[in-house]
């Protein structure tokens, strides 16, 4: 799919109107639409269509330009945001999908100081990349998505945020690919396979660290999870430099466990075939990484990836065992299934022999932030309230919300244990998400750390308005965002 700004060369098959709830008044296309069917669209506009949010119409134009006219609705004016767009062109699409449609044209809307006309056309932009999203490594669909968009109504100012959103749409779907594949497929040795072929295609580097480095490095958080799999563990090193001397260097840091059995402390079968989705958080940051360097941001990144494969076996990890970390402390496993917080553990380490400015990790940690917070919002935690602010700003912009936990002294009375010096989990049913991040919390010192629990959002259940069922991608564009707007 390739977005375009201005108008279409050719005679496009459709148009996409946007339309204010309660607005009755008709846009320039909206007229031409207006004239070419008879009075069609004004006969929409008074016969019920109201405008509301993800509310769409599909209108046949008989003659003229377009073959059809998709009226959406935004909602209120004053409500009106990025997401609002993502969903509205989510809907039309939907609306449309039965059709043979190649050329869209958009008219851009004035939703005056509510959202600048570059953040409504990269809005657009990614709408059309998520919505169109499918996975077909073992299916063929029919592809009826658009192969081009036109946007109407911009100027010069928009084409940098339809290259922005270009880049963000694929990579978000190469995301939700990795993700997609199983984990027959997509072990520790195939990821970083990906991550290799991903720096020589951008043009950042790649460091892999096998089982030797592992344990010469004492990374014994994730030499104990992976232990119970043929699959050999590692870690990969990911460096970005984009951002000269005199920029700081940023740390970022995924979970990735790329099929979790649970171990030892089996998971039950329902739903188990859904965890080849553990390791969305090492995906999201390879696609953050890809999208950076495609974008030449001047920014100074470095991505540390732990892959792991969690399975039952007679070598794996015990419940009661104790494993001494890089940094010495002593954990006591609870359950085998709160794996991702050992090998964060570790990666967490590993940042900071790097001195960065800030660390974000990215993890799906947690089923308890599911409890918590639902479906709808990423759970956010850590040690510094300016950058947990400034996270909190870039998803809200990025149309994936953050709610920020307590990570208070009195929790870490939940991972005391009596014969390590913490514990990996608790039986008891409070505070789980909590829990997961004052465990990583220890193992920070002296630097600016937040961390990104997407386990209830990684992979929705539901038909997500734009997203669909399946993996997300949530974190990917919240990650990329806040790096353009703070790094």
């Amino acid at each position: 799919m390739k977005l375009y700004s201005g108008r279409c060369p050719v005679k496009p098959d459709a148009i996409f109107i946007f339309v204010i709830q309660g607005k009755k008044s008709l846009s320039q296309a909206g007229r031409e639409v207006n004239r070419l069917s008879q009075g069609a669209l004004g006969k929409i506009l008074n016969s019920g269509f109201q405008g509301k949010r993800k509310e769409a119409e599909l209108l046949v134009v008989a003659k003229g330009r377009w073959r059809f006219a998709v009226i959406l609705g935004l909602g209120e004016r004053e409500k009106v945001d990025g997401e609002c767009f993502r969903e509205a062109i989510g809907a039309g699409l939907k609306r449309i999908g039965k059709y043979e449609v190649n050329k869209v044209e958009v008219e851009l809307i004035d939703v005056g100081v509510y959202l600048s006309l570059e953040e409504e056309t990269r809005a657009i932009g990614e709408g059309f990349w998520f919505s169109s999203y499918r996975y077909k490594e073992f299916r063929g669909f029919e592809d009826k998505a658009p192969k081009e968009v036109w946007l109407l109504g911009g100027d010069d100012k928009i084409k940098t945020a339809l290259t922005k959103s270009e880049v963000v749409g694929e990579e978000h779907c190469y995301v939700r690919d990795l993700i997609n594949r199983p984990g027959s497929e997509l072990g520790p040795q195939e990821f970083c396979e990906e991550a290799r072929k991903s720096g020589e295609k951008f043009g950042f580097k790649i460091k892999v660290y096998d089982e030797k480095a592992l344990a010469r490095l004492k990374y014994n958080g994730i030499i104990r999870v992976g232990q119970g799999s043929k699959r050999p563990s590692r870690l990969v090193e990911i460096s970005y430099s984009g951002g000269g001397k005199n920029k700081p260097l940023i740390a970022l840091c995924g979970k990735g466990v790329t099929f979790d059995s649970g171990g030892i402390s089996i998971k039950g079968s329902e739903g188990m075939e859904q965890m080849k989705y553990d390791m969305a958080g090492a995906g999201s940051v390879l696609g953050v990484m890809r999208s950076v360097a495609r974008l030449k941001m001047k920014v100074n990144l470095v991505g540390v990836l732990p892959l792991v494969e969690n399975m039952p076996s007679g070598s794996a990890q015990r419940p009661g065992d104790i494993i001494k970390m890089a940094d010495g402390t002593t954990v006591e496993v609870i359950s085998t299934d709160a794996e991702g917080r050992l090998i964060l553990a570790d990666a967490l380490y590993h940042c900071q022999r790097f001195k960065p400015k800030e660390i974000i990790d990215i993890a799906t940690l947690t089923g308890a932030v599911r409890i918590a917070l639902g479906r709808f919002a990423i759970g956010l935690m850590g040690n510094d309230e300016k950058l947990i602010s400034r996270i909190t700003q870039a998803g809200a912009k990025a149309g994936e919300r953050c709610w920020v936990l307590p990570l208070w002294d009195e929790y870490k009375e939940l991972v005391k244990s009596e014969v390590a010096d913490i514990k990996n989990g608790s039986w008891g049913r409070e505070a789980g998400t909590i829990i997961g991040g004052i465990f990583l919390k220890q193992f920070v010192k002296g630097i600016p750390w937040a961390h990104l629990d997407i386990a209830s959002t990684a992979w929705s259940e539901e038909s997500h308005p734009y997203l669909g069922k399946g993996p997300t991608g949530k974190g990917m564009r919240l990650l990329v965002r806040y790096l353009e707007e703070f790094a």
